[in-house]
């Protein structure tokens, strides 16, 4: 029954129509590299994610939703906050103006509300990980994912694109 599902759980990820920009922070190495000056690594990870999903979205005309899962009041505000930041602000490689013009505010969804996009990037979260943890272990779920990722180009990588993995 168990091998059944992921079956089915791999065609629909295979069927689906998305792309999957995920970045991963290094805690260790960004504290040797940063020290007490390192950056909060939810706020890099947002920045990273927003500029990439931007580049993505100018490519196909679209407009990005933001829905982040909750985590807390406090934890959340800080998110929101860096969130209005960027928008503010830009990048040192998008202008505000290209981000206001692709991207919603940011909402919070809490585990309990089901929310299909939070539970699919979950889904695709333990797969990135272990791939980037664990580079030499055979990783099925990896396999499916990879097809997923955005890449520039199509026959491109998408290290840098569609994973940014920091420092």
């Amino acid at each position: 029954m168990r091998s059944r599902f992921y079956q089915d759980l791999d065609k629909f990820v295979e069927n689906a129509d998305f792309k999957v920009i995920a970045t991963a922070i290094i805690k260790d190495d960004l504290i040797k590299a940063y020290g007490p000056k390192a950056d909060n690594p939810y706020d890099l990870s947002l920045t990273f994610l927003l500029e990439r999903s931007v580049f993505l979205a100018e490519n196909n005309d679209a407009f990005i939703q933001v829905i982040a899962e909750a985590r807390g009041k406090k934890e959340d505000a800080s998110l929101q906050s860096q969130h209005q930041l960027i928008l503010s602000n830009g990048t040192g490689f998008v202008s505000s103006e290209k981000f206001k013009k692709r991207i919603s505010d940011i909402t919070f969804s809490k585990k309990r509300e089901n929310n299909l996009g939070i539970q699919l990037s979950d889904l695709v979260a333990y797969p990135l990980a272990t791939k980037i943890l664990y580079p030499e272990r055979e990783n099925l779920a990896f396999r499916v994912i990879e097809s997923k990722m955005y890449r520039q180009f199509p026959k491109g990588d998408y290290l840098g694109y569609g994973l940014k993995i920091f420092p």
